[in-house]
């Protein structure tokens, strides 16, 4: 007891010069815990009750967890000699972010810390926490009056903590009680703020997958779809004190979207609702023709893959010309009908209308009589044999053979086109031609033309069938107005 009541007197000496002596690292590290998120979380002011302060074991009555308050006159937590992992632990009465924590020794004991450990209550565990360069171990007090400030990036979210006191120190008095050697004593003060709200799971899409199954504050998830799917929403959320920032994203199948109907038609199937892969038939009314595609195809791009078609209307039945014929009985948008004029007469127009939307391109022709004609003296021989030439000619039928009426007949050489060219004693109105065809040549195709005005104009283009062979036809044609001397055929 004696050597107990020195060793109280040179401490009570010593506590007055630590406190003169470190009395500016006092005022200058208080101010190290001001800020956001810098709060006292109840320790010093009491606001955490004595009942929610724990330890692993404590030197005695007068040295229990509840004396732990930074700066508490009364004393200091100390733990007790055989305790060979000391710690003391806080209950919160909610979740809190914890940013700081200030530590301190006992004046009374002149027992101190200089090294401390720090795990916190996750997920139901005790969890180590590791500075940034992985290491656990945080520097303590380095005297009695001394507060040490440990600052934790990233803050810890609990709502139980542990602080394991290392390395106890010690003035190093040779007359200090040996009982006090495995000692630790600790005052302290946790500084923060509530934590933010964690967020409710956000589920995962339909058709898609997430990324992320931490939903507290400040955390993110990510989200996909799968092929043929497009995400309607963000992909990234973040949780904000409880909650989502972002749209919480569905997994829509992709579509194209109604590409509508044609003017006098309509969709006749659709397949997959306008969905990727699907398609859609179109059908026009009656008495229309539809143009373009009749099938169109989802692409993944969301685009069809061409464009609507139309519907276009087909044309009135014209008829046909008097003294003339129609050849085709379709009208529709596209088609195409034929004209050809009866008994002799020639044909003043287009030969051939095409129906557009309803609308012939042409007007109906008409059929003229142009008068029978006379012959001019090809069969007679009032033509001379000088005004007869050819293309060329082959032996023994020479261009003069090509009278009609006569047994011999004129042929040209092998040639890709051949001609005979008449040439006339005046001008002549012409308006039709005699010619006998011979079944061992091959005659594909007639063409007849007139030199007028120095040009060769075409009168007349008629294909050759079998059934022209050997017999002796006359060609008619649109009457030519002006008159000409010269022929070929």
């Amino acid at each position: 007891d004696l050597v107990l009541n020195q060793y109280n007197q040179i401490t009570d000496l010593m506590r007055v010069l630590l406190a003169a002596c470190f009395i500016w690292i006092i005022i200058h590290d208080s101010c190290q815990v001001k800020g956001d998120c810098k709060s006292e979380l109840g320790m010093q002011n009491k606001l955490i009750p004595d009942e929610k302060i724990t330890a692993s074991s404590q030197l005695s009555a007068n040295h229990t967890p509840a004396f732990a308050r930074l700066d508490n006159p009364k004393g200091a937590w100390c733990s007790a000699p055989n305790d060979s992992l000391p710690y003391i632990q806080i209950l919160l009465d909610e979740e809190k972010s914890i940013t700081t924590i200030m530590t301190q020794g006992s004046y009374k004991e002149s027992r101190w810390a200089t090294k401390y450990q720090i795990k916190y209550l996750k997920e139901g565990k005790w969890s180590s926490y590791k500075k940034k360069d992985g290491s656990l171990t945080f520097d303590g007090n380095f005297g009695v009056s001394s507060l040490q400030e440990i600052d934790l990036q990233p803050p810890i979210r609990t709502h139980s903590i542990r602080i394991y006191p290392k390395v106890p120190g010690t003035p190093g008095l040779q007359n200090a009680p040996r009982n006090l050697d495995n000692v630790s004593c600790l005052r302290l003060e946790l500084y923060g703020c509530s934590a933010p709200a964690p967020c409710p799971d956000p589920g995962v899409p339909g058709n898609g997958s997430r990324s992320g199954d931490d939903f507290k504050h400040d955390k993110s998830v990510t989200f996909q779809c799968l092929d043929d799917f497009e995400r309607k929403g963000d992909a990234v959320i973040r949780c904000r004190d409880g909650r989502w920032v972002g749209n919480i994203p569905k997994c829509k199948v992709i579509s194209c979207g109604d590409p509508g109907s044609p003017a006098n038609g309509r969709q006749s199937k659709v397949s997959n609702n306008f969905a990727f892969g699907g398609f859609v038939r179109f059908k026009c009314d009656k008495n229309y023709t539809l143009k373009g595609n009749k099938k169109l195809t989802c692409q993944r791009n969301k685009k069809w893959n061409g464009v609507s078609p139309e519907c276009l209307a087909s044309c009135p039945d014209r008829g046909h010309p008097i003294n003339g014929k129609a050849i085709g009985s379709v009208f529709v948008h596209d088609s195409v009908v034929q004209f050809e004029c009866l008994n002799g007469r020639s044909l003043d127009g287009s030969s051939v209308v095409k129906c557009n939307d309803g609308k012939w391109n042409a007007e109906l022709p008409t059929c003229i009589d142009c008068g029978g004609g006379v012959p001019l003296g090809m069969t007679s021989g009032d033509i001379p044999h000088k005004s007869i030439k050819a293309s060329s000619e082959k032996d023994g039928h020479p261009a003069r053979h090509g009278r009609l009426g006569g047994d011999s007949y004129w042929c040209s050489k092998k040639e890709r086109t051949s001609y005979i060219q008449i040439h006339l004693p005046r001008k002549y109105k012409i308006t039709a031609v005699g010619i006998h065809f011979k079944s061992k040549y091959n005659i594909r195709v007639i063409m007849l033309k007139a030199q007028v005005l120095n040009e060769w104009r075409d009168l007349h283009q008629q294909t050759v069938t079998a059934s022209l062979y050997n017999h002796k036809i006359k060609l008619y044609f649109v009457c030519v107005r002006e008159q000409s001397k010269f022929l070929r055929k």
